[in-house]
Order: structure tokens, then C-alpha cells, then sequence
């Protein structure tokens, strides 16, 4: 029934969670716009302009056909830039390198840049312009020979740069190592050899290793970049190489950039309230420790308010930082969040119930480490405390672990508190016959009372008529006992003392039943208290 009750928690659960994404998911598709599509027209990987296409023409077609003409017009000579001009005709703009049309112009074209069809015209013909000149330009001798020198320059520098972090990976690990050999030795001992000094230089090396590894593909990949960057027949596939490094790391940077305002309030509300803490934890040290006295609190409070003023302070802090926390408003963030949530309600019920307990019975003050104690059918010492269980040491040795909520609902018998002041009593009851005086039974109980060894000093024994039975009177003789932990070997003491009156002076103990009188007092005689195997103890006389 349980099980089945839990998996269905569960189902529910992620039924709802699928709900929620998917009702977001619909949301967010639902207030998405069409978008224009456009295509760069380019010249030796370098954009000149962008156009848009329609279902017949797709955006990349135009761009990829308009980028050709442009190319052939350029590598003609016999075109010169100045016979560049524009057609206006059917209120559209065509643009022309003497008698071959580059590009067609229309109206949607000047709405993606929002601007009129002769401004865009008129732009789009100076970069065309301006792309031939640059295209006939570096194809000649003087300008490859330039460049090519300036590519060898660029590969030495590559070269050197790999060469001097070589060197330097070389020299920090030596460095590493000497510095840091006797503060890892000294980390493996205190550990206890759970953190090896072999390990731990093994894991650095590696970090270090793969560090210059990646900042060596980085600049390799860079320098070859920038070098096929420099000639027009390559420069397509060096901007590639060069966007395929740079844009992570430029997105990164302007992403960062962005978040530094709220990075720097983040900061500030840790620093704020880490101070906080800091004095909390110095004002209830101080109350511990006996510096700083509160009226009406008990000093056993002073921890377990701490813990719940620090989560409350926690907990508000984190309200506080939630809005300048990267992502946090990111829908999967609050997924995520709502997911945690769900969770912890299902399966942590019976954990806020023991941590509720513990802490009600810190302000309850039923019992302290060391106490000994009754829960239910368990006796022993109260060794340790948490937040949500108790653990108890049996008499037998016997560790049990208990619980806070089972705790809080269930009867407590604290046997020292009153030890530690007025003394807990130990009893023992025996029924003795009716043709005993009373006054004698309870002499013999007193006087065995008070060769009891282990009661609590100047404590004054008593002894009680407990009931008259059918054929005895059942009496208890009472002492008291200032150190709960000895009560069982104060109890086994008081036995002993009391067997050792009764034969003493011939009263013969009834219980625990009594049918008639035997031929024989059943008492055991003075001679006959240390027989075999028990030995007479020494007189110290």
C-alpha cells in the first residue's frame, strides 16, 4: 500500500513537472514573430552586404549568384570601378559593372534596413566599389610578396610562443615541485595517508599539462587563422577558423561584461551577510561560553538557536542573491527548481518531522548528554544528540538509535535530573510473614540499608508497608542514589545487604509465593555464607 501510495506520489510528480515545460514550451512558440531570412553576399570570405530571398529564389541562392558576378566583374580589368552606375526602372534598382547587372535591388530589400531603395542602392554600389578595388589589390606581386612575409613573421612568432611554454611547463613543474613536496608530505600525514602526496602532485601535473595543451591549440590555431586570414584565396576559410575560436570566447567576454553589475551586488550581499554570520556566531559563542547573559534562556539553547538563526539568515540570504544568480531566470532554471521542490515535499515529510522534534526537545529541556533515560521500553545513557536522531547507550552496551519524532510522542523518565540534586531512589521489596513484627522487618531493612555501600551521603533510608497479602506483608526499603549510571549495581548492593540481615537474625523471606509452612526456617546460617566456590573477604583489622 505504501509503495503503491510512493510511486504514485512520484508519477504525479513528474506528470506535473512535464505539464509545466510543455505549457511553457507552448507559450513561448505561441509569441514567436516569423523571422526575415537574409544571406550575406561576400568577396574573399569578407560581407559586402545581405539580401533576402523568396520561395522561388531562396535567401542563400541570391547571395551565392550576386556574390559570383561581383567575383567575374572583379577579376576582368577591363571593367573599371568607375563604370559602376545604377538603373532605376519598375520602382526597382538595379546595379551594373558597365553592361553586366551585379545585383537587382528592390523595396523589400530597403525594408530590412529600413531605409529608402536609392540610399540602399547607393550604399550597396560604393561597397561593391570598394570589394573590386580590394580584390585587384592584393593579387598583386608587390602586395603577396608583403603578405607572405608577414605570414612567415606570424609563423615564428607561433613557433616561439609554442617553444616558450614548453619551457615554462618545464620550469613551473620543477618550481611546483620543489616548493610544495614538503607541504604535500605534511597533507598526507595529517590524513592519515587518505590524501596521497602522489595523487594529489599527479592531479596538479595533469591540470597544469592540460592548460599549456589547450593554450597551445588555442594560439596554433590563431596564428593559422590569421595567416590564411592574409590571402584573398583563403581568407573565407581563415574568418571561419578565426569566428570558430574567437566567438566563444567573445560571447563569454560580452556575457560577463553584462553580468558584472549584478556580479559585484552578488558579492556584496556574501560579504554582507558572511559578516553577519561571523558576529551571530560571536554573540552566541559568548553566550556559551558565560561572557554574555540573557535573561530566562537556558545556556542548553545557546547552539540550537544559533543553527536556527543562521538558516534563517541563510534562507534570506538566498532570497535576496536568487535574482543576480546566473540563469535564474532562465525557464529551465525554474524547472529545475520547481522539479527540487516537488521532491523534497514527497520524500523529506518524516526528515522535517524529526528536525522539528529535535529541535522542540532542545527547548524542552527533558534531558542532556549523559543522562540517563527511559524511552519506552529503552533505558540508557544519552550519548549524542542530532538533529534528527538520539542516540542511547543501554547498560548492556547496547547503542540505540532513536528517532526525534518517536521521542517527542512518547513518555520520558529522566532518572538524573533529580540524582544530581535530592537523589534518585532505588527500592526492594520482600514479603515477609504476618508472625514477623513489623517493627523488627523494618530495623533489619534499615540496618541493611545502611551497610549499603554506593547510596548517596547523609541520605536518610526509609521503609514502606506496600500491601498486606493473603499469607505476608510486602515491605520496600528505599535509599537514594546521587549517580544514575550506579543505580543497578546500588539496587544489586542493597539485595545483598537485606539477604544478609534477614539470615543474621533468622527471618525467613516469603516471596515471591508462600503456599504453607516448611519443616525448616528457609534462612541460610552464618556459617554457611561463604561456602564453596565463595570466598570470606580479607579483614583489613
Amino acid at each position: 500500500m505504501f509503495m503503491s501510495r510512493l510511486i504514485g506520489s512520484w508519477a504525479f510528480a513528474l506528470a506535473f513537472v512535464l505539464v509545466f515545460f510543455l505549457g511553457v514550451t507552448a507559450q513561448a512558440h505561441a509569441g514567436d514573430e516569423p523571422l526575415m531570412v537574409t544571406a550575406p553576399v561576400t568577396l574573399d570570405g569578407v560581407t559586402l552586404f545581405s539580401v533576402r530571398g523568396i520561395s522561388s529564389l531562396p535567401a542563400e541562392k541570391r547571395a551565392a549568384d550576386i556574390g559570383r558576378r561581383i567575383e567575374r566583374s572583379a577579376a576582368d580589368h577591363s571593367i573599371s570601378t568607375d563604370a559602376l552606375h545604377i538603373v532605376s526602372k519598375d520602382g526597382m534598382d538595379a546595379l551594373y559593372a558597365g553592361n553586366t547587372m551585379l545585383v537587382t535591388l528592390v523595396p523589400a530589400d530597403a525594408k530590412i534596413e529600413e531605409v529608402d531603395l536609392n540610399v540602399l542602392a547607393a550604399a550597396t554600389l560604393e561597397s561593391i566599389r570598394a570589394a573590386m578595388i580590394r580584390y585587384r589589390d592584393e593579387r598583386q606581386l608587390q602586395a603577396l610578396l608583403f603578405k607572405s612575409a608577414l605570414a612567415l613573421g606570424t609563423a615564428l612568432g607561433v613557433a616561439l610562443l609554442i617553444f616558450l611554454l614548453i619551457r615554462f611547463r618545464r620550469w613551473s613543474t620543477s618550481f611546483v615541485e620543489r616548493r610544495l613536496e614538503a607541504r604535500l608530505a605534511a597533507l598526507e600525514s595529517l590524513s592519515r595517508s587518505i590524501v596521497r602526496a602522489q595523487q594529489v602532485w599527479q592531479v596538479g601535473e595533469a591540470l597544469l599539462l592540460f592548460s599549456v595543451g589547450v593554450l597551445m591549440l588555442t594560439i596554433i590555431s590563431l596564428g593559422v587563422s590569421e595567416i590564411l586570414a592574409m590571402f584573398p584565396w583563403t581568407r573565407g576559410l581563415g574568418v571561419v577558423l578565426h569566428d570558430a575560436l574567437m566567438a566563444p570566447l567573445v560571447g563569454a567576454g560580452e556575457a560577463f561584461l553584462a553580468y558584472l553589475p549584478k556580479l559585484i551586488t552578488l558579492l556584496l550581499i556574501i560579504m554582507l551577510f558572511r559578516f553577519l554570520l561571523k558576529m551571530i556566531r560571536t554573540t552566541f559563542e559568548a553566550i556559551d561560553q558565560g561572557r554574555l547573559q540573557l535573561k530566562n534562556f537556558d545556556p542548553e539553547w545557546t547552539w540550537p538557536t544559533y543553527k536556527l538563526v543562521r538558516f534563517g539568515v541563510l534562507a534570506f540570504a538566498v532570497v535576496m542573491a536568487y535574482p543576480f544568480i546566473p540563469g535564474s531566470q532562465s525557464e529551465a532554471f525554474k524547472g529545475m527548481t520547481l522539479l527540487l521542490g516537488v521532491l523534497i515535499s514527497i520524500g523529506s515529510s518524516s526528515i522535517i518531522s524529526n528536525v522539528i522534534a529535535g529541535y522542540s526537545m532542545a527547548y524542552r529541556r527533558a534531558f542532556a548528554i549523559g543522562d540517563r533515560i527511559r524511552v519506552g521500553e529503552t533505558l540508557g545513557d544519552v550519548t549524542e544528540r542530532r538533529l534528527l536522531v538520539t542516540h542511547v547507550m543501554t547498560p548492556k552496551n547496547e547503542e540505540v538509535v532513536i528517532p526525534n519524532s518517536i521521542i517527542l510522542n512518547s513518555e520520558i523518565v529522566n532518572y538524573s535530573t533529580m540524582a544530581k540534586h535530592d537523589g534518585v531512589i532505588v527500592s526492594s521489596s520482600v514479603g515477609i510473614g504476618y508472625d514477623t513484627p513489623w517493627r523488627q522487618v523494618e530495623s533489619m531493612l534499615l540496618l541493611a540499608a545502611s551497610r549499603t555501600e554506593g547510596k548517596k551521603p547523609g541520605s536518610k533510608s526509609f521503609v514502606r508497608q506496600k500491601s498486606l497479602n493473603s499469607f505476608d506483608v510486602t515491605y520496600e526499603v528505599c535509599v537514594f542514589c546521587d549517580k544514575a549510571q550506579q543505580m543497578p549495581a546500588l539496587l544489586t548492593e542493597l539485595n545483598r545487604q537485606v539477604l544478609d540481615a534477614f539470615n543474621e537474625y533468622g527471618v525467613q523471606i516469603m516471596t515471591p509465593s508462600y503456599e504453607s509452612d516448611p519443616d525448616t526456617v528457609k534462612i541460610v546460617p552464618k556459617d554457611q555464607w561463604y561456602a564453596e566456590p565463595a570466598q570470606r573477604p580479607v579483614s583489613t583489622v
